[in-house]
């Protein structure tokens, strides 16, 4: 998690991944995949969210339609991990989404189905901003 939070601290500029709020020096690093379900720290399952909106979310899997609405941003924070941690976000996302090469588009897709099937075999509650 303290590769994500370097990466992130490191931006000219951020924003939450789940608000678009900007984001100033203070921020937490969110699982997009809660650590308590997946028990997953993969770089591409860690993004940055302003603190009270992380607290709100906490363990609860966010919607389909939260995901697809910021899509973008959470793809753009993918390349800057990426860029910053090639070797280690390369593997861990290949791994995940089962595609060589990297394809984020697909791994955005895998992570759309991960949470749909992890809400309905874990009755998990479900957020959005």
């Amino acid at each position: 998690m303290e590769d994500a939070r370097r990466v992130y601290a490191a931006l000219p500029s951020r924003e939450c991944v789940w608000t678009g709020g900007a984001l100033g020096r203070t921020f937490d690093v969110d699982h997009v995949l809660p650590f308590s379900l997946w028990r997953n720290n993969d770089l591409w399952n860690l993004l940055p969210a302003a603190p009270r909106v992380n607290r709100e979310k906490a363990d609860r899997l966010p919607t389909s339609n939260l995901l697809k609405r910021r899509k973008d941003t959470i793809v753009s924070y993918w390349k800057d991990m990426h860029q910053a941690n090639t070797v280690r976000f390369e593997n861990e996302a290949v791994t995940f989404a089962g595609t060589r090469p990297l394809d984020l588009e697909k791994t955005f897709h895998v992570v759309l189905e991960s949470v749909e099937v992890t809400a309905l075999q874990r009755g998990c509650l479900r957020w959005e901003s």
